[in-house]
């Protein structure tokens, strides 16, 4: 995995704001060692994600599968957000259900990309389609007042939208049930395998109770030599290991339920 992956898209909740003056040094290592991740860029940008909501292409357009797996694989920091949607919308959910559920899923992990453009992302990917109460699949939006007539006199008036609702498609249920963040630590820990100690004691530090705090990772591995010597710090791989889905933030640094159900005697 490159360093052009690493998130940094954040804007840390009060709870991270207590560990100034490490995220000081992690922004320092990150300018050293990282430029940003792809999720950081606005929709539109070269290189983004397209933003196709609405598009009329027929379900699960585009590459399939391997479409859905690009746009995960290109935002890294966003990918438990992306898939949190593809499991809600197993089955329809109303736009405002999918809404409140995106905002709970970020509300460690704030991000510039709101549920609308997240939707629209997935929806550009084949991942989900927007439909009405009925199962019809919506098209484009129309911006345009309807135009009503009362006794000879033409009267505009907002248009009338019927309820959306999300539902995930075949393309995203193979995408969600294909992820593999045992697969992508795996990957991890051998592209970077001269790190492995430095990820190990990491995870170590994750595994407990309390969790473990930046403060207290950078405390017990910034002065290793080891980077040291590539002018790295702690919390450059803490975010290689939440990119992953190996690590994330509550009130603390954890490993994920995923993590712990792939690695039942590590965690």
């Amino acid at each position: 995995m490159s360093d052009s992956c690493i998130a940094d898209d954040r804007v840390r909740t009060a709870a991270r704001d207590t560990e100034d003056d490490d995220m000081g040094q992690a922004r320092e290592g990150r300018r050293a060692s990282t430029t940003p991740e792809t999720d950081a860029r606005k929709p539109g940008d070269a290189g983004a994600p397209a933003t196709t909501a609405g598009t009329d292409a027929p379900e699960g357009a585009g590459d399939g599968v391997d479409a859905v797996r690009r746009l995960l694989d290109g935002m890294p920091g966003r990918r438990d957000v992306l898939l949190g949607i593809l499991a809600l919308c197993r089955e329809p959910r109303p736009v405002p259900e999918v809404e409140q559920a995106v905002r709970e899923l970020q509300r460690h992990n704030e991000s510039v990309y709101s549920a609308a453009s997240l939707c629209a992302m997935l929806e550009g990917a084949g991942a989900i389609v927007r439909q009405d109460a009925d199962g019809n699949r919506l098209g484009q939006a129309r911006n345009e007042p309807e135009v009503e007539e009362v006794d000879g006199v033409r009267y505009l008036r907002p248009r009338r939208t019927p309820a959306s609702y999300w539902r995930t498609t075949e393309t995203g249920e193979l995408a969600l049930a294909s992820d593999d963040p045992a697969d992508r630590l795996r990957k991890l820990l051998e592209e970077q395998g001269q790190f492995r100690p430095v990820y190990e004691r990491i995870l170590e530090m994750c595994s407990g109770d309390a969790g473990a705090t930046m403060r207290s990772m950078g405390d017990a591995l910034d002065n290793d030599p080891l980077l040291k010597d590539a002018h790295l710090f702690a919390s450059h791989f803490v975010e290689q290991l939440e990119s992953c889905g190996a690590l994330e933030f509550t009130d603390a640094w954890r490993v994920t339920d995923a993590f712990r159900a792939a690695n039942p005697a590590r965690a």
